[in-house]
């Protein structure tokens, strides 16, 4: 987290720049930073989110560079890039993570207003208050069904959403498919590893038929 707030902010220890770009305490970073407090969860997600191409990274300390997953600075990244030291841009994947992040927010928002209308005094329900109605199901999921999903944000938003992530993704994932054919080889480890896929399927399908045959006698 420190190697981030320091690339982000060109090591000028901007902490109202964090403030503003992260909506967390400008003290909240100086102190961390000083180590006078440890970084809470809320920190945490709110560099996750302000630099989706770099939370695989600030969450496991391994880069990506394939699928997007890249570090604030080459010298940390780890293993890299297998195409070039130096990795290519990936405008592409950030914006697609960026895009996702923003469809989600929406969809966080548009949900505790839809539960709102089913009460009898059509008050407000509050965020918290939202999140103990699926208490139970927490831990997997809300329970919500994607008619219910459709039903808050309604098809002409719903469907304005989708078309910008599936754009986004397509977008992303040429991109990620260029890095790839940056490796030079790229063509030969793709066939090699679709053949090992075919040789699997067939130990398992005949395996399977032997089964069968011992079962039938």
């Amino acid at each position: 987290m420190l190697v981030l707030m320091q690339w982000f902010t060109k090591g000028k220890n901007d902490w109202k720049q964090l403030e503003e770009a992260t909506g967390i305490k400008s003290v909240k970073w100086r102190h961390f930073q000083a180590g006078v407090i440890r970084a809470s969860i809320d920190m945490f997600e709110s560099l996750c989110k302000r630099f989706p191409e770099h939370a695989f990274w600030l969450s496991t300390g391994l880069a990506d560079y394939e699928a997007g997953h890249t570090a604030p600075q080459v010298n940390v990244a780890f293993p890299g890039s297998f195409g070039t030291f130096f990795p290519s841009e990936t405008s592409y994947s950030s914006e697609y993570f960026r895009i996702c992040l923003s469809a989600l927010d929406t969809v966080a928002k548009a949900l505790p207003a839809y539960f709102t209308k089913g009460r009898a005094d059509g008050s407000p329900i509050s965020k918290a208050e939202f999140v103990y109605q699926f208490h139970d199901h927490i831990r997997c999921s809300l329970g919500l069904t994607a008619s219910e999903v459709t039903t808050a944000l309604g098809p002409a938003r719903q469907q304005e959403l989708a078309e910008r992530v599936f754009s986004a993704r397509k977008y992303h994932i040429e991109a990620m498919l260029e890095r790839l054919r940056e490796i030079g080889y790229v063509d030969k480890l793709i066939d090699e590893q679709r053949e090992r896929e075919r040789e699997i399927m067939e130990e398992i399908a005949k395996e399977e038929s032997e089964k069968r045959r011992r079962d039938a006698k």
